[in-house]
């Protein structure tokens, strides 16, 4: 996992390690509330 998360920050597209991990963080809270929104309108 060291690997990939180096190989994230190396590609250019995050400024440190921190920062992959904060964009991992926000990815998941964004696809659990769209999860979330999703299921309310299938149970209606």
């Amino acid at each position: 996992m060291k690997a990939w998360e180096e190989a994230q920050v190396d590609g250019g597209q995050y400024g440190n390690a921190s920062d992959y991990i904060c964009g991992l963080i926000r990815k998941d809270q964004n696809e659990r509330e769209q999860n979330k929104v999703l299921q309310e309108a299938i149970t209606k």
